[in-house]
């Protein structure tokens, strides 16, 4: 008789081309991927000594993804699109993101919790290793998954996906840039928004930080 070829199944997202070593899936948050694996990974009973051979047979493989990056959106309304002036109410600047930059805070409130850019994800575990930290990145809306929702005039609402990690107050900086009107250089807004622990709280928990596969909401004016 011939002897059956068994089959382990395991998956993640985004695929990685000749990628074969399913603890060391590299990536950055150049490009923003949303990082997942899936949770029967590491359950020896599931997904796992399957016969694809079996006749007449349909196999369900059942696979749950979670996420193993925290994600942060950013809710903006332009309150005032023009700006006042003696000479008139003349257009203050573009309405449409051109980026977003995090950085590392540098005030005496900083703890100095590493700001990550680049790393690795064990698809069997879930788990983050091989963290390489930065003083800052900028993130192109091009890949902030920007929307601009009709009903709302001049709002918009942009996805960032972060390492996880639990910065304390001041750690982290963002600041936002915005299209230049008639084709003028984009501008900087300078007023930079600093992080709060508190801002990242779970609920009533003693719980802070950017946890995987949570998402925070911030409204800016």
């Amino acid at each position: 008789l011939d002897k059956p070829i068994l089959a382990d199944i395991f998956a993640y997202a985004p695929h990685q081309e000749n990628q074969e070593n399913l603890e060391n899936i590299p990536f950055s948050l150049e490009k923003q991927p949303d990082m997942m694996y899936a949770i029967e990974n590491k359950d020896l009973s599931q997904n796992k000594q399957i016969n694809p051979a079996v006749a007449g047979n349909e196999i369900t493989i059942p696979l749950t993804f979670a996420h193993v990056l925290s994600l942060l959106e950013s809710n903006i309304t332009l309150k005032n699109e023009d700006y006042n002036h003696p000479d008139g109410n003349n257009p203050g600047l573009g309405y449409k993101l051109h980026s977003i930059k995090v950085q590392k805070g540098n005030t005496e409130a900083s703890s100095g919790t590493p700001l990550y850019y680049k790393g690795a994800m064990n698809a069997i575990t879930g788990n983050l290793h091989s963290l390489e930290s930065v003083e800052s990145f900028s993130l192109h809306s091009q890949y902030l998954r920007v929307t601009y929702p009709e009903k709302y005039n001049h709002q918009i609402i942009s996805y960032m996906y972060l390492i996880p990690a639990e910065p304390a107050d001041d750690d982290y900086v963002f600041s936002f840039t915005f299209e230049g009107e008639l084709g003028e250089s984009p501008i900087t807004l300078p007023s930079k928004f600093y992080l709060k622990k508190e801002h990242l709280k779970h609920g009533s928990s003693d719980t802070y930080g950017f946890k995987p596969g949570f998402k925070y909401t911030f409204n800016f004016i």
